[in-house]
């Protein structure tokens, strides 16, 4: 595939995707700052540093996802090529040498493909704990603004939903 198509591929596959994200964070965004400015802004603090290590987790996770791909293809190629020389091998008694070939390439295979799995075990409970420390933040000002009476308890409970689907939508 050629890398125009490929990127007209990304585009149209992400577009629609991204079009509705992008909606629902403007309308999001607006419903917060109709019921109270000060604990919009509060949530959207934390907005930028969300979305900036989505972007970072997503891109190492991706580029480390295709080496292990890649990695993988070579490994069968070994595969294939040991069993296309079967009888050569038998013939000149290198099995054991092949076999440790095989459990060598294996081996890095398996720890190729662990790589993002440690990767998004690491990163994830990140991604998951910025938006909790947001929606702690928001909730702290909230109560210390309703106990002072500047903000009413039942604007304030209505505000609770939409502040945590506006964390999902930046993930």
């Amino acid at each position: 595939m050629s890398r125009g198509r490929r990127y007209d591929a990304i585009i149209i596959g992400s577009g629609p995707n991204g079009l509705s994200a992008a909606i629902t964070l403007v309308a999001m965004i607006a419903v917060t700052a109709r019921l109270d400015v000060q604990l919009a802004v509060v949530a959207l603090v934390i907005a930028p540093a969300l979305f900036l290590l989505s972007g970072h987790y997503r891109r190492r996770l991706r580029s480390q996802s295709r080496h292990a791909k890649k990695f993988e293809s070579t490994t069968f190629a070994v595969v294939q090529e040991i069993l296309g020389a079967l009888r050569v091998v038998k013939a000149f008694a290198q099995e054991q040498y092949e076999l440790d070939r095989l459990t060598d390439k294996a081996h890095e295979l398996y720890q190729s493909r662990m790589r993002p799995a440690r990767f998004n075990s690491r990163y994830s409970s990140t991604l998951q704990a910025l938006p909790m420390m947001a929606q702690l933040g928001v909730l702290a000002l909230g109560g210390w603004l309703a106990m002072r009476g500047t903000q009413k308890d039942a604007g304030y409970c209505r505000w609770i939903p939409i502040n945590l689907g506006l964390f999902t939508t930046l993930i």
